[in-house]
């Protein structure tokens, strides 16, 4: 009887040993968790998205036959996959009759998730109103 207890006295601290080694306990061959192998905590909420520049693919200065003439750009602009929306753009006039047009996509934060490869393009049109010929 006593043989039985003392095997399964040894066999339970086989078992502990093992077991606190494999957790990451101070036994024996433990390597201790380095800082960089933990995995980072998300700082943003699944479907959160944000503004990015959009490729553009082709621009086009078109007038409009009114009197005065009006003007404006037709920008073709991409979409580089299928979780990637069209979010709008930005047009300011510089001080010297020029432009400057920012065109933004949505794009999810989390760089991980799933998406179809398939690149889509949207076209817009942005009016410049009317400018002087020869000045702009």
């Amino acid at each position: 009887m006593h043989s039985i207890s003392r095997l399964f006295i040894a066999v339970a601290g086989l078992v502990l040993a093992v077991s606190s080694a494999a957790c990451g306990g101070s036994g024996a061959g433990a390597t201790p968790t380095s800082p960089a192998a933990a995995q980072p905590t998300p700082t943003f909420s699944v479907g959160e998205t944000r503004e990015a520049p959009a490729p553009i693919e082709n621009l086009q200065v078109n007038i409009n036959e009114s009197n005065p003439p009006g003007y404006f750009l037709h920008v073709l602009s991409g979409l580089p996959n299928g979780c990637i929306t069209f979010a709008g753009y930005e047009v300011s006039q510089g001080p010297t009759d020029s432009f400057s047009i920012t065109v933004l996509n949505n794009e999810p934060v989390d760089r991980n998730i799933a998406c179809d490869l398939r690149y889509g393009t949207v076209g817009h049109d942005i009016s410049l109103g009317t400018l002087q010929a020869g000045k702009t």
